[in-house]
């Protein structure tokens, strides 16, 4: 059964009163009943952390994988990159947006996947030609991507990341 408060009010509480069953008369509340309201209560509280964010340790030697979730995820990156990376994204079958939180050291030049990742044009450290991001100063940043869906048979993704490093 899902708890919803329709549900809880009509299985937990007496229709009389509007209290929670306590024991007495018909659909009293038996122990088998009230570990189901404990289990139903739990896992509704799961699902609805889970439907607000999933998130996920990262290894930036690979491919960050979106594990095909519908909902938004963010990602913490396992190691400060210091030499030239290449984005790129599996199991994106659903394309949530996600937030990725990552740091640099040394400059490195951030190269995403060709034609389907765009950046504001007035990112100074975006080079849309070449479809690198290098950032203008070590530290901590904060990528917040949007899938927009396909355009003239190429998906995109909208990508911001933080204008300065967090300090």
């Amino acid at each position: 059964m899902a708890l919803n408060p329709t549900n809880f009010q009509t299985y937990f509480n007496d229709g009389t009163t509007g209290k929670y069953r306590d024991g007495q008369g018909v659909g009293a509340i038996t122990p088998a009943r009230h570990r189901t309201l404990v289990t139903e209560i739990k896992e509704s509280y799961n699902n609805v952390l889970e439907s607000l964010m999933f998130a996920i340790d990262v290894s930036v030697s690979g491919a960050i994988n979106l594990r095909n979730q519908n909902r938004p995820l963010v990602f913490f990156a396992d190691e400060i990159l210091s030499s030239d990376f290449e984005f790129t994204i599996t199991n994106d079958t659903y394309k949530p947006s996600f937030t990725l939180i990552f740091g640099t050291y040394g400059n490195p030049d951030i190269e995403f996947p060709a034609s389907q990742w765009v950046m504001p044009s007035g990112d100074p450290r975006w080079d849309n030609s070449t479809r690198k991001w290098t950032p203008i100063e070590d530290g901590l940043y904060k990528l917040k991507a949007d899938y927009i869906g396909p355009i003239s048979g190429n998906y995109y993704w909208l990508a911001e990341i933080s204008k300065s490093s967090y300090t």
